[in-house]
């Protein structure tokens, strides 16, 4: 399929978001022609050693378990082009996904700006969904799913600064929302967002500041990474030596931001404590 010369980020976006459609269903294609192959291979040999099928759709698993040699004589040559598949597709789907990346960091975002927050539809398109149910096992859970909002906001915003953004709940249901001019824009900051992300260390500063805990929302984060980093459990920084005067050593000390948030001297003790906004 030939297409049309262009230098515009947004188009190159689209064409290889198709050609990795595209390639996603050859795949299925070819892995289900083959597993068809497979199947009606394993019931003439079953037919020739006179193997009865036990019902419709068993016969695989019935040989597999009654007559295993049988059985890996007849899948080895399967269980090797399926790898071959498998291996061509992974190595496609990976190409055509970082250049996806690529792209998405070089393509313009349309936003729209003075969008009425208030009423919801266009321009405002969801952008990401968390539920109270996902969050269960935790003693708050609708405040971890509204954590989880504000984490991907910050992701938003650290891609994308530009772009309008509204949380807002539905029932359980707690949504972010993005004013873009239309899907393609939401597609594009999607993948930015999930190429760049925050920082790892500004995401754990943050979650500290706010009370919630970062390994709720991802729990892949290994331990100790907090003294590794330089961070308190409060999101404070503790190396943090710039201070203007004795007072203000003392506050930080004793842990008393909450109370005093600009010391005497006039200095601003939030940015110490990361109790401000990031």
């Amino acid at each position: 399929m030939r297409h049309r010369v262009t230098t515009d980020p947004r188009e190159h976006f689209v064409r290889t978001e198709e050609e990795r459609r595209a390639e996603n269903d050859r795949y299925v294609f070819e892995r289900n022609k083959l597993t068809s192959q497979f199947e009606a291979e394993l019931a003439a040999e079953c037919r020739k050693a006179g193997i009865r099928s036990p019902g419709s759709g068993l016969l695989s698993s019935h040989v597999r378990t009654k007559h295993p040699e049988l059985y890996a004589i007849v899948i080895e040559p399967y269980e090797r082009r399926a790898k071959e598949l498998q291996t061509q597709h992974n190595e496609q789907h990976d190409t055509l996904t970082k250049r996806l990346h690529t792209l998405a960091t070089w393509a313009s975002i349309r936003t729209v700006h003075n969008a009425d927050p208030t009423v919801l539809g266009p321009p405002w398109i969801e952008f990401y969904t968390s539920h109270e149910s996902d969050w269960h096992t935790q003693t708050a859970p609708r405040a971890y799913a509204e954590a989880s909002v504000n984490a991907r906001l910050w992701t938003v915003g650290y891609a994308e600064p530009r772009v309008p953004c509204v949380i807002m709940w539905d029932g359980p249901e707690c949504k972010l929302y993005v004013a873009v001019e239309e899907d393609l824009d939401r597609r594009i900051l999607y993948t930015r967002c999930y190429h760049e992300g925050v920082p790892v260390g500004e995401f754990m500063r943050r979650c500290w500041a706010r009370a919630w805990n970062p390994r709720v929302l991802d729990p892949f984060l290994p331990a100790g990474l907090e003294d590794k980093l330089g961070l308190d459990y409060q999101g404070r920084d503790k190396h943090a030596t710039a201070y203007q005067c004795a007072r203000c050593k003392r506050l930080y000390e004793a842990d008393q931001s909450s109370v005093f948030k600009h010391c005497e001297c006039g200095f601003d003790l939030r940015p110490i404590h990361g109790d401000q906004e990031p």
